[in-house]
């Protein structure tokens, strides 16, 4: 419903003097639970927080929601209505209760602290939480658990193990004179490899994420018309190179409790160390670079450890008249840490 413009800007005032002075930014936001960053105030469950929007007719709530958990200096809190929007200050309304309203409640609680230390000596000494330890142990369990969906804000560093399949073609030719026969020998195989991947994330909504790997393509094929490999002299045909790899990629995330589900587009140069060939020229096994498709997901197991899952597919830009196809799909799996 829409008030008259006198009785917006009434309701307005009216609403900053029950707000405190308090000021928190929304760090995370994930289904219709917020993370708040609390900048050394404070915060209580129960709270209520609110988000204001301005807009030509003056200031509006855009939304508001309750306190659930309080942590350090970060906050979770589930949203009643409306929305609100990462990296926006938001502000606390005040209790709207009388003063001896709260000194009852103040009273009532010292009393229930009171006996509950007396009936358990582990009891939480929080001034702000009345609990047993029973309770305050589950608390923290779920706090834990908690934390899987909202700590979306880390680096994370894997140690990845890799294996590829790959396909090349190269143009042949034997000694037939006085044309020579040609044919294109196709060579495929299977590899592996090991490396290092970074995902930083950004407040964009993006992940940065680099890769660094030492992989082995071991590729083989057999031409049937005559002796055109290995200087003409047989029939097998084979290519094992070791490369140093690095890429840079973009990164895009979806969360789902303990899951990140990813998708990913970027680039990568590989860089040969090792080689050896019946099929190809020396010359040929240079410096290469692909484009790079990968997709994957990222299962945590708390909120410092989790296990990375990919897969990518690579579309060289190397390719050429005499090696027309150089393809290479990898499969990723390993162990990571969060930072």
């Amino acid at each position: 419903m829409t008030l008259p413009s006198n009785k917006l800007l009434i309701t307005i005032a009216l609403l900053f003097s029950s707000l405190s002075a308090q000021a928190y930014k929304v760090k995370d936001i994930t289904g219709q639970k917020i993370l708040i960053e609390l900048e050394n105030e404070k915060l209580f469950v129960g709270d209520i927080i609110i988000s204001i929007d301005k807009t030509p007719n003056g200031p509006e709530i855009a939304g508001s929601a309750k306190v659930l958990q309080v942590r350090e200096k970060l906050a979770v809190a589930v949203i009643s209505d409306g929305k609100f929007i990462i990296g926006k200050k938001v502000a606390r309304k005040a209790a709207e209760k009388s003063a001896v309203e709260i000194a009852a409640e103040n009273a009532k609680a010292q009393k229930t602290k009171q006996a509950a230390v007396r009936a358990d000596p582990e009891y939480a000494e929080d001034e702000e939480i009345y609990e047993t330890s029973e309770q305050r142990r589950a608390r923290l369990k779920s706090s834990d658990e908690d934390n899987i969906v909202f700590r979306r804000d880390m680096l994370k560093v894997s140690l990845i193990g890799s294996f590829t399949n790959d396909n090349i073609s190269a143009k042949q030719s034997d000694d037939t004179l006085p044309f020579a026969v040609e044919e294109t020998v196709p060579m495929s195989g299977t590899g592996s490899g090991i490396g290092l991947a970074f995902d930083y994330p950004s407040q964009w909504g993006v992940t940065f994420r680099t890769v660094f790997l030492s992989e082995k393509l071991s590729v083989a094929g057999t031409s049937t018309n005559a002796n055109m490999c290995n200087g003409k002299t047989s029939r097998t045909c084979i290519v094992n190179v070791t490369y140093t790899s690095a890429g840079a990629h973009l990164r895009f995330d979806y969360n789902i409790s303990r899951f990140t589900f990813w998708a990913a587009g970027g680039a990568v140069f590989k860089n040969p160390t090792s080689r050896e060939t019946t099929a190809l020229r020396q010359a040929d096994l240079k410096l290469s670079n692909a484009l790079v498709a990968s997709a994957g997901l990222d299962f945590s197991f708390n909120n410092r450890f989790f296990m990375p899952i990919a897969a990518e597919y690579h579309y060289s830009l190397n390719q050429s008249e005499s090696v027309p196809i150089i393809g290479h799909n990898a499969f990723f799996v390993g162990f990571g840490a969060k930072f």
